[in-house]
């Protein structure tokens, strides 16, 4: 049996913006967007593609979003661009997934 995975991407921004059309095309893979902050810059934003997500969330807290993603049964976080590299080793690491350790990411 073939399961479709869920995947949330951490701020799908710059080229990170090609991960969930690509994942999705090639594997049947659905994504979630986290948005890492309510204040990131226009210029991540602008290039922000809702629509070839699932669901999205912009993270408030760390709870919430943990919640959200086992909400979406999201088995993988990854960061689409730099701003989410912590927030996606934290929510990893929160999920009990495989990953870079967050005591470590900076």
């Amino acid at each position: 049996m073939n399961e479709t995975r869920t995947i949330a991407i951490v701020d799908p921004f710059s080229s990170g913006r090609f991960l969930a059309p690509l994942l999705k095309k090639e594997f049947g893979t659905k994504c979630v967007a986290v948005l890492s902050s309510e204040n990131l810059p226009a210029f991540y934003l602008n290039g922000f593609q809702k629509n070839d997500f699932a669901d999205s969330i912009t993270s408030t807290s760390l709870a919430e979003t943990v919640a959200f993603l086992k909400q979406n049964n999201v088995d993988s976080v990854i960061a689409g661009s730099e701003p989410g590299v912590i927030l996606a080793d934290r929510l990893g690491e929160s999920l009990g997934m495989r990953g870079n350790v967050p005591a470590l990411t900076e």
